[in-house]
Order: structure tokens, then sequence, then C-alpha cells
């Protein structure tokens, strides 16, 4: 019962991460955020003065909604990832969207802004890692296939999150035989700059948009040469 309640709360906590982070500002909405960094920076929302809480709903008006999923007594989870200070204050704005829906569980976010692999395979190892984190495709193939991540194809149905929701181009990364272990969040682009004159020289024609990789290689290959 205990890994059906996290999973499916994990699963909550992830997507109103990524939807809440969509809309979110620098300004915390309704109050001000709160860092306890004895307890691993347990984010807490202080209201401002006559707003309604979860606890204390405003006079004729509804509490906060229930969390869809059982929530047992003292519930926390711990998230980390990456990132400077304006990302890491969308995040803990998303955390207190979250809270909303689930007043009952308490989000440590422990934000690792400088050497993020090494210390999070160092935290696998010590079995200390936090509950939901950022994984990229090299932590991915790092932690899935050894069994280190937990699968979300199950908590994603009972949760009604679909794949279809996320770009198909991105779901694949995070998938191993045939599971689901990770949601993309974002996606980096990259470009390609060359020198025409490296390649007038070479007697190849410019890159196109239509390129593929093996276009690529033999260009290289060629250049080599």
């Amino acid at each position: 019962m205990k890994n059906k309640w996290f999973g499916l709360t994990s699963i909550l906590l992830i997507v109103m991460l990524l939807v809440a982070a969509c809309g979110a500002t620098n300004e915390a909405p309704g109050g001000a955020v709160q860092e306890t960094p004895e307890a691993g920076g347990v984010i807490e929302e202080t209201p401002a003065e006559g707003e309604a809480t979860a606890e204390m709903p405003a006079e004729g008006g509804a509490a906060a909604g229930e969390c869809p999923v059982a929530v047992e007594e003292g519930a926390s989870i711990t998230f980390s990832g990456w990132g400077d200070q304006t990302e890491q204050q969308i995040y803990r704005d998303s955390i207190l969207r979250f809270q909303d829906v689930c007043p009952g569980v308490t989000v440590n976010y422990e934000p690792i802004p400088a050497e993020f692999q090494t210390r999070l395979k160092a935290a696998m190892a010590g079995g200390t890692a936090p509950d939901v984190f950022y994984v990229d495709d090299q932590l991915m193939t790092a932690f899935a296939p050894v069994g280190q991540l937990l699968p979300l194809d199950d908590y994603m149905a009972e949760a009604g999150v679909s794949e279809d929701q996320f770009l198909p181009q991105l779901t694949p990364i995070f998938a191993h035989e045939g599971q689901i272990y990770g949601l993309p969040k974002d996606w980096g682009t990259l470009g390609l700059v060359y020198l025409p004159e490296v390649f007038d020289a070479a007697g190849i024609d410019y890159p196109t948009e239509d390129w593929t990789w093996d276009d690529m290689r033999t260009a290289a290959q060629t250049i080599a040469e």
C-alpha cells in the first residue's frame, strides 16, 4: 500500500511541477516561500493576512482540493534537480500549487545547482537518493537498466496521466524495455555551425535541412581526408 501511495503521489507531484511551471512566475502565489535548510529545504507557505489556507478556508468558501490519492499522515517526498535561482523559484512556486491539491504532503526541495550527476550517483550508491529527481538521457541509461528507477506506467494509468500528453519525440528517452521511468519537462535544441570555406575546399555541398547523421559523417570523413 505504501508503494502504491508513493507512486501515485510522485506522479501527481511530477505532473503538477510540469504543468504549473509552464505558467509560474517568480512571485510566490499568495505569500512567502520559506526554506528550512536543516530539514533539507522544506517548502512552507506563509499565507498573506486574511488569505485562506487548506486548514483555514475563507469564510463561506471551501478548503483546498482534496488529494486524489490516499495520503498517509505525515507523508513527505524529497524532490531534487539542477537549475539556477530562476528555475529553482519556479519549482518552489509549483510545489506550493501541488500542496494546494495535496496539502497533507510535505515536499522537501533539495536543489543541486552544480555537479548534479556526480552527487546523485553518490546518493544512489549510498541509499540516500531523493524520491523524485531530474534525469537526462545519461542518467536514465545508468539507472533504469539496473533497476534503480521505479516504472511509472501503472501509476500513470491510475492517476489519469497519459503518455500522449507529452511530445512523442521525448518520451522514448525515458523508456526502457517497454516501461516508462520518467516524464519530460523540457528539451534543448542543437545547432550545426560550419565553415563554408572548408566545404568549398573539400568540394562538398553545404549542409541542408534534410541532412542525416550519415550525411554528416560522410562529409566529416571527406574533410578529414
